[in-house]
């Protein structure tokens, strides 16, 4: 699914160590978002994603039936690896030039290895994501 474009590549992942953190804290302009970094006793881990400089995510301003149903097509594709989104949301549905849709946040999907998944989620996903794309988002989109 990576590589037909429809999520992002993964480049691995980190954790930033006390060192680390020091040396964040100690810049001279520091966004106060950082401070959050502390919370907790566990290191911050992230996982590094691959890039779009001009993504914008899926609104009812920008988007077209051609968006739409590529965004469905990418969803299919995602569950073709046997994997449930189950957080098809506007923000995690993002457009880039040329009518790319590209899915992120997979925080509370299900994958094969989770005994549970079952064929019919991804059918209902499927609908329901077709739902709020065509009823909600396409619809809103053409009555303004």
């Amino acid at each position: 699914v990576c590589d037909e474009g429809i999520v992002p590549k993964c480049y691995g992942w980190g954790e930033l160590s006390a060192r680390h953190l020091h040396a964040i804290f100690a810049l001279p302009d520091i966004s106060e978002n950082a401070w959050d970094l502390q919370i907790g006793d566990k290191s911050p881990r992230g996982i590094v994603l691959e890039y779009f400089p001009d993504a914008e995510v899926m609104t009812i301003e920008n988007i077209s039936r051609a968006l739409a149903s590529e965004a469905l097509r990418g969803l299919h594709l995602v569950h073709s690896a046997y994997v449930q989104h189950r957080a098809f949301t506007r923000r995690h549905i993002m457009i880039l030039p040329g009518e790319r849709v590209l899915w992120v946040d997979f925080s509370q999907s299900k994958t094969a290895a989770d005994r549970s998944l079952t064929e019919r989620d991804l059918d209902n996903e499927l609908r329901e994501a077709w739902d709020y794309m065509y009823w909600q988002m396409v619809s809103l989109s053409y009555s303004r």
